[in-house]
């Protein structure tokens, strides 16, 4: 999967439909994106939503109740949710329901 290919369709998706500026997804979405690419660089690669949401949870591991940790998995849910719908993701990428844990 060519997920730098995902994160720009998913920008001109936010940016097209209105639901962001371009200066919101540059202060909110970009670094946030870039955190979520990186989790598939090396040899330990996410296989599904799970994996990756827990990765993505631990680069705040040392910094409990962390509210960035909770914006970088809810980011990267609601971007897996829309790759998922558009079917550009199979269904193990859907991410679970609850998300606190």
């Amino acid at each position: 999967m060519d997920w730098a290919a995902l994160v720009q369709r998913y920008k001109a998706h936010k940016l097209t439909s209105g639901e962001v500026k371009e200066s919101t997804w540059e202060r909110h979405y970009t670094p946030r994106m870039q955190l979520l690419r990186q989790a598939f660089v090396g040899a330990a690669q996410p296989g599904d939503a799970v994996q990756l949401l827990e990765l993505q949870a631990a680069h705040w591991r040392d910094r409990p109740g962390c509210r960035s940790r909770r914006l970088q998995v809810q980011t990267s849910a609601a971007f897996l949710r829309w790759a998922v719908s558009q079917r550009l993701l199979g269904g193990e990428w859907t991410p679970p329901p609850q998300l606190s844990s």
